[in-house]
C-alpha cells in the first residue's frame, strides 16, 4: 500500500476493508482464547506467571521485557478484585489477543494505517499453530507495539506536531517495543530501511527516516548489549557473537534448518507462496534494490534462527514464536506490492482463505493441548483416589513425557486444575528424576514445591490456593501412580 494508494475514496475504502478482515481474524482468534482458556493456561508458563502474580500482587517482569506489563494487568487487577481463579484464567488467555485486536482496531479506525493491520494479522497466523497455545513469548507484545510506534509516529508528523515532542514519544514507544523482546529490534530495523528504500511505500521524509532509524539503531544496540550481558537472553546471543567457520559449515545439515523446511512444506506453505509472489511483484516494478534486501533480511533472520536454535527439531510451540517475525519479513513485500494490484473481490476472497486456513491449523493443534490438559486432571484423579494431596513422581515413561509436551509447569498446573475442579486443598505435584530429587526434596509439611524454588504456605495467597500442610510429599513413580 503506498502513499498514492492512500490518495481516493475508492483506494481508502478498498484497503480499510482489508483491515477489517484482518480485525474479524483477530476476533476469531480472540474467541479461541476464551474456548482454549484451560489448554493455554495450563500449559508451562502461563500458570507459573499467573500463580506469581495471584500470589506476589504484582507484576511478573522478566528479562527487562517491559511491554509484557500490558497483559499481566488483567489478572492482577482481577486478583485485586477477588475474582474466581476461573475468571483470571480466562481473563488472562484473552488479554494477549485483547491486546492484539484492540491495537488493530486503533490502527483503522485512528491512525487510517490499514497495511500495518494486515501485516500484524499475517504475523499472528502465517507461522502460528502450536504457539497459540503458548502465550508467553513477549516478542508478540513486542511486535504490536511496535505497529503502535510506527502508526503513532507517523500521526504525529502529519499533523505536524513540535518535533521534539515527536522524537520523545518515538524514542518512549520505541523502546518499549524493542526492549520487550530483542527479536522486534530485527523486524523494526527491516521495516524502517524498507520503507527508507523504496520511496513508494515511504511514510516520513528523508530527513525524518534517518534521524528515527538512527534512534532505532542506537536503541538496538543498547538493547543487544543488556541482552549480551544479562540474563536468558546472553546464552543466546553468545552462540551467535562466538559461531565460528566451522560451525557455519554445519548449518545446512542442522536439524533446525531440516525441521523448518519440512514445515514450510507441511504446515507454512501460504507463507512459501505470499513470500515468492511479493518477490516476483518488486522485480516486475524493477525495485531491484528492496528485492535484494529482502531476500538477504530472509536469509540472515533464518540463518540466526538455524545458528542460536541448531539441534532443536522439536517445541514446535516455542519455535513458531521466534520464525514470526521472519513472517513480517517476508509478507510485507506482498501487502505493499502485491495486495494494492489486485481487484478488491479477487483480494478479499484471498485474505478470508489465508486466514481461514491458518485458522484451521490452529485447531488441529489444539487437539495435543487438550490431552495435555486432561493429563493434568487424570493424574489429580489418580491422586485423590490413593489419598495422596502432594506428590513427586518420578520414572515417567516416555510416551507421556512427550504428550505432555514439557513438565516443569507441573506443580501450578496442578494446583491450577485442582482449583477449578473445586478441590480444597488443592493437590500438587512434580516430576522430579533422581538429581532433582538430591537437591528438590522437602520434609517440611507446609512447603510447596513450585517450579523453581521452594515456596512456603505463608508466601502463597489463601484466598485462591491451600495446600495441604498437614502431610510431606509422597515419592512414587508414574507406573505406581497410575495403576
Amino acid at each position: 500500500m503506498t502513499k498514492n494508494d492512500y490518495q481516493t475514496t475508492a483506494a481508502i475504502n478498498k484497503h480499510k476493508t482489508y483491515a477489517i478482515i484482518g480485525i474479524c481474524c483477530q476476533f476469531v482468534l480472540l474467541l479461541g482464547s476464551l474456548l482454549y482458556y484451560k489448554e493455554r493456561m495450563l500449559f508451562s508458563d502461563a500458570p507459573h506467571v499467573l500463580f506469581r502474580i495471584v500470589n506476589e500482587h504484582k507484576l511478573q517482569i522478566a528479562e527487562n521485557r517491559y511491554g509484557s506489563f500490558i497483559t499481566q494487568l488483567f489478572p492482577l487487577i482481577g486478583s485485586s478484585l477477588h475474582l474466581s481463579i476461573r475468571s483470571l484464567m480466562i481473563l488472562y488467555s484473552a488479554s494477549f489477543n485483547l491486546f492484539f485486536l484492540a491495537t488493530s482496531i486503533l490502527l483503522t479506525f485512528k491512525y487510517k494505517r490499514y497495511d500495518l493491520v494486515v501485516i500484524l494479522t499475517l504475523y499472528l497466523t502465517l507461522f502460528v499453530s502450536d504457539t497459540y497455545f503458548w502465550t508467553n513469548n513477549e516478542v508478540h507484545q513486542g511486535i504490536t507495539w511496535l505497529m503502535i510506534t510506527i502508526a503513532v509516529n507517523q500521526y504525529m508528523v502529519d499533523k505536524l506536531r513540535p518535533k521534539i515532542i515527536t522524537v520523545i514519544v518515538f524514542v518512549a514507544l520505541a523502546t518499549l517495543s524493542i526492549w520487550t523482546h530483542p527479536l522486534v529490534m530485527l523486524a523494526a530495523l527491516f521495516l524502517w530501511f524498507f520503507y527508507f528504500i523504496d520511496r513508494g511505500v515511504r511514510m516520513f521524509s528523508n530527513t525524518e527516516i534517518i534521524i528515527y532509524s538512527i534512534l532505532l539503531l542506537a536503541l538496538s544496540y543498547m538493547k543487544f548489549y543488556q541482552g549480551m550481558h544479562h540474563g536468558y537472553d546472553s546464552g543466546k546471543i553468545e552462540i551467535v557473537t562466538q559461531l565460528n567457520t566451522d560451525g557455519l559449515k554445519h548449518i545446512f545439515s542442522s536439524a533446525q534448518l531440516s525441521s523448518f523446511i519440512k514445515h514450510c512444506i507441511t504446515n507454512y506453505w501460504i507463507l512459501i507462496i505470499l513470500t515468492s509472489t511479493g518477490i516476483i511483484a518488486m522485480l516486475r516494478g524493477k525495485k531491484y534494490l528492496l528485492t535484494v534486501y529482502t531476500i538477504i533480511a530472509v536469509c540472515g533472520y533464518l540463518l540466526l534462527i538455524c545458528i542460536t536454535y541448531r539441534d532443536v527439531k522439536d517445541w514446535l510451540f516455542y519455535m513458531e514464536s521466534e520464525y514470526m517475525p521472519l513472517s513480517i519479513i517476508c509478507c510485507v513485500p506482498f501487502v505493499y506490492f502485491v495486495l494494492p494490484q489486485l481487484k478488491q473481490q479477487h483480494a478479499i476472497i484471498l485474505l478470508v482463505s489465508i486466514f481461514c486456513i491458518r485458522l484451521g491449523y490452529i485447531q488441529h493443534s489444539s487437539k495435543q493441548f487438550t490431552l495435555r490438559a486432561n493429563i493434568i486432571e487424570q493424574i489429580n484423579e489418580r491422586m485423590k483416589i490413593k489419598g495422596i494431596t502432594k506428590a513427586i513422581i518420578t520414572n515417567i515413561d516416555e510416551v507421556t513425557n512427550q504428550q505432555l509436551i514439557m513438565n516443569w509447569g507441573a506443580p501450578v498446573e496442578s494446583i491450577l486444575s485442582s482449583k477449578l475442579n473445586g478441590e480444597r486443598p488443592q493437590r500438587t505435584f512434580i516430576f522430579a528424576d533422581s538429581a532433582m530429587l538430591k537437591v528438590f526434596n522437602t520434609n517440611s509439611k507446609d512447603t510447596l514445591l513450585s517450579c523453581f524454588e521452594k515456596t512456603p504456605d505463608k508466601g502463597i495467597n489463601s484466598r485462591y490456593f491451600i495446600i495441604d500442610t498437614s502431610a510431606n510429599y509422597t515419592t512414587l513413580t508414574y507406573s505406581e501412580l497410575i495403576k
